[in-house]
């Protein structure tokens, strides 16, 4: 879904992931409930597992790697952090 968005768009695609400690949840129709008048749109690309994204400081170069999660690294050269 993020890769036609871009190719629609043809610019760099932001995303953001939120928790709040009163709710969680993954499902677009909750998301859109909660938070649907304080974002801009709210993109149903169904519910997804809880899972951690990957996180690269891109400051320095080569990058470094902060955390490990879903998303492919294999392609990338970064500096794993200790």
């Amino acid at each position: 879904l993020h890769r036609a968005l871009m190719e629609q768009l043809d610019t760099p695609l932001v995303s953001t992931s939120i928790t709040t400690e009163a709710e969680f949840t993954t499902d677009p129709e909750d998301l859109e409930r909660l938070y649907g008048n304080d974002v801009a749109a709210v993109v149903d690309g169904g519910i997804r597992a809880h899972e951690y994204s990957t996180i690269l400081d891109c400051r320095p170069d080569p990058l470094i790697l902060m955390r490990e999660g879903i998303g492919p690294v294999d392609d990338l050269e970064f500096v794993r952090q200790e």
